[in-house]
């Protein structure tokens, strides 16, 4: 594929996310200034309107913002796509935040300030923001914000009492900190070659079940294991890890191979969001990480060069 037409491509790609916020902008305005709703009940409005988690929609704006910042330092000297592009920028970020999502926020960050960076001084400046803008965050009680406060007071503790009552006292934290927990000790029983696939989930919920007995937490949803490393455990063992790992090494090798800084960014963002979910086990991430993977995998040129094919 040339290099244009996969401008092309990503062109749409970007323009798709902006439509689709433009669309959630509109359709929920008022409840998106409503400061006194509460965080998960607008996380719930959004993925109603779309019926998309909203991490899936956090990190596909994440790689729309990567894209960007990409397209804006191809285009040097055209000042007003340079701004245009500046615009959709800090939109799909405000989006990010208000989605609250914290690791596909983070990933963003991390891979538009230190992967697209070319220099000493750059990863310098990138580095001062980084930790500017996350204390800022830690220390702003809103939304996302709100979400790394809780990461301040952190505790180890787990769900307790009935959900429907005391659903505002549990946290998204205590709540992974069960499914991490039923995680590591489930994985100690099978450790080479897992529990495969189809029975992954039903083990995790004997052991909810059984360590949780004073909560309904989960039972009234059913929790994966959020990582898609240790889903690979556990459906696959320390056999399985090695081989995906080694796979996504081929990846990485293919793309430094062809000094391509879009495959890099991309294939990082995706090693830093398999931290916190199991992108791999719904269609949105399957048919998002396959999609991109592959349009890259095979091209052999940055956006910014010109094809040889």
């Amino acid at each position: 594929m040339n290099a244009k037409k996969f401008q092309v491509i990503t062109n749409v790609y970007c323009l798709a996310v902006g439509l689709i916020l433009f669309f959630l902008h509109i359709t929920l305005f008022h409840e998106l200034y409503n400061s006194s709703l509460k965080f998960w009940d607008f996380r719930q409005l959004i993925e109603s309107k779309i019926e998309v988690h909203g991490t899936y929609l956090a990190m596909w704006i994440g790689f729309a913002i990567i894209i960007l910042v990409y397209k804006i330092r191809i285009e040097s000297k055209k000042y007003f796509i340079i701004f245009i592009f500046l615009f959709m920028v800090g939109y799909f970020f405000y989006w990010q935040y208000i989605i609250g999502s914290r690791m596909p926020f983070v990933a963003t960050i991390i891979v538009c300030f230190f992967c697209l960076s070319k220099n000493v001084i750059q990863v310098t400046i990138a580095s001062v923001l980084l930790i500017s803008l996350t204390f800022i965050l830690v220390f702003k009680v809103d939304r996302i914000g709100e979400r790394f406060e809780k990461l301040k007071n952190y505790k180890l503790s787990f769900p307790e009492g009935k959900y429907e009552d005391n659903y505002p006292n549990i946290s998204n934290e205590q709540i992974r900190n069960g499914i991490y927990f039923c995680g590591y000790e489930i994985s100690k029983a099978e450790p080479i070659v897992g529990y495969g696939v189809g029975d992954v989930d039903a083990k995790l919920q004997s052991c909810y079940d059984e360590k949780y007995r004073n909560t309904d937490t989960y039972k009234v949803t059913s929790y994966n294991s959020h990582n898609e490393y240790l889903n690979i455990i556990l459906s696959s063992g320390i056999l399985g890890l090695v081989l995906f790992l080694f796979s996504q090494y081929l990846l990485l090798k293919r793309a430094f191979h062809h000094k391509l800084g879009i495959y890099i960014s991309f294939v990082f963002f995706i090693f830093l969001n398999f931290s916190f979910e199991n992108i791999l086990s719904r269609h949105d991430g399957v048919i998002f990480f396959g999609f991109f993977n592959s349009l890259l995998f095979f091209q052999k040129n940055n956006l910014n060069e010109k094809s040889i094919n």
